[in-house]
């Protein structure tokens, strides 16, 4: 009998292996690919994920620092959402003022369920912050980091400082807050407060991975009030909305122009505006120089001496003599001090020396100059400097109080008035922006 060749086809179970074979290796693909896209903070296809949390200020003569907060929150809020910069309208945003540490938790827990595979998470922190050692919050040592770095989250006490374990979120309690995300969910932490690049590079703090990223500098944090004289230096948060909403950092040589602004862009844009990132050398922290730096002395912890100035008054008429007295400069040290006008040129009005300890006393002459709002800045040879805002010439400042029958007879004005506001915050903005320009260029 002839036998007859013939070729063996696979059974109906090998199909369900080789099936399911595909199926897992497809699936490894995906997620391995979602797992290798860099972090980013602009994506046009990209379904983003945006907290802001604005810290805990004090209140000055005729500024608070929560508004400055806040008025660089909504810079960088405006900027990273506009079109063209994430998905929509499936990306969210949420904003916490002073939260307590339960409110933070709370809201992150909610992004953790919001959050899916392939979505990033934008947090911004703004506000004063420091290091301080573990003893401090009650924590033990770890590796790597002889401080913990911490925020100052809020006042609930409201006596103008952090002197409550309540009121400061340190870097340890973050990244465990941090923690229970979806696989697969980027996570970019920027922290605007001094030695904010510190909540990484402990044993316990945030880690950094091809997922997770932190932007925060070394060392000092510089705060400047809302409105005109805001513009005459860039925070962090600023400047992280030009390099990362106005995509300044996905440009060459920084970047690679395809209209997604990674971190590993804006961070090399950011260092070449001039910030040191990444955690501070615990061993040798830098000098902060800037008597208006986004930095708090928690209790228990060593006073600040920053430099300081303080005129002998806050509401000087034009021609007028004032006392100006300044402390914690170099020592031996020439002082300039300057006028800064709204239109941010700046006005020489003199010099002091300083004496062995840093101090100055000395008299200046506020020049014939228009009515209105200046900034008073000194700054000594190796740059420590401080600054206040002069309100020169202007009718009705320093208590005085107007009647009803006149606030009346004021009433017509009042709309004028608030039209004039409105567009001096655009103008305030405007002149940010033109700034910052003519320095990148």
């Amino acid at each position: 009998m002839k036998t007859r060749d013939f070729v063996r086809r696979p059974s109906m179970l090998s199909h369900k292996v080789i099936a399911v074979t595909f199926a897992v290796l497809l699936l490894l693909v995906v997620l391995t690919s979602v797992q290798a896209q860099p972090t980013r903070v602009v994506d046009s296809n990209t379904k983003f994920h945006r907290l802001y949390v604005t810290g805990a200020g004090n209140q000055h003569r005729f500024w608070h620092e929560e508004n400055s907060f806040k008025n660089d929150r909504d810079e960088l809020k405006k900027d990273l959402e506009k079109d063209g910069n994430q998905k929509k309208p499936e990306s969210t945003s949420k904003s916490l003022e002073k939260p307590t540490k339960q409110e933070l938790m709370n809201t992150l827990n909610t992004l953790k369920t919001e959050a899916k595979p392939g979505d990033e998470v934008t947090i911004c922190f703004i506000g004063h912050g420091n290091g301080a050692s573990d003893k401090t919050f009650g924590a033990i040592g770890e590796a790597n980091e002889v401080n913990n770095e911490w925020f100052w989250l809020n006042d609930n006490d409201d006596n103008g400082e952090p002197n409550t374990l309540g009121e400061a979120l340190t870097d340890d309690e973050l990244a465990q807050m941090l923690e229970d995300f979806a696989e697969s969910v980027t996570i970019v932490v920027i922290i605007d407060c001094c030695f904010g690049g510190g909540f990484t590079g402990g044993g316990n703090d945030i880690q950094e991975s091809d997922h997770v990223a932190v932007i925060g500098p070394s060392g000092k944090a510089i705060v400047d009030p809302p409105g005109l004289l805001g513009g005459l230096d860039s925070t962090l948060t600023e400047d992280a909305a030009d390099g990362g909403g106005e995509k300044e950092a996905d440009k060459p040589p920084n970047g690679n122009g395809d209209g997604i602004v990674t971190t590993a862009e804006l961070k090399g844009w950011l260092t070449g505006r001039g910030w040191t990132l990444g955690p501070p050398d615990d061993s040798n922290p830098p000098e902060i120089k800037n008597g208006k730096s986004k930095i708090k002395a928690f209790q228990g912890s060593l006073p600040l001496e920053l430099p300081s100035i303080t005129p002998g008054t806050f509401t000087p008429s034009p021609e007028s003599d004032i006392v100006l007295q300044g402390k914690n400069f170099a020592d031996g040290s020439t002082v300039e001090i300057n006028l800064v006008k709204p239109d941010l040129t700046q006005l020489n009005i003199g010099y002091a020396e300083t004496d062995l300890n840093g101090s100055f006393t000395t008299t200046v002459t506020i020049p014939n100059i228009p009515c209105g709002e200046y900034m008073l800045i000194t700054e000594d040879v190796e740059g420590y400097l401080d600054w206040q805002i002069l309100s020169i010439g202007v009718a009705g400042v320093g208590g005085i109080v107007l009647p009803i029958d006149k606030l009346a007879l004021l009433a017509p004005y009042i709309g004028l008035a608030s039209t004039i506001l409105v567009a001096t915050a655009a103008t305030a903005i405007y002149v940010k922006r033109v700034k910052r320009r003519k320095e990148k260029q």
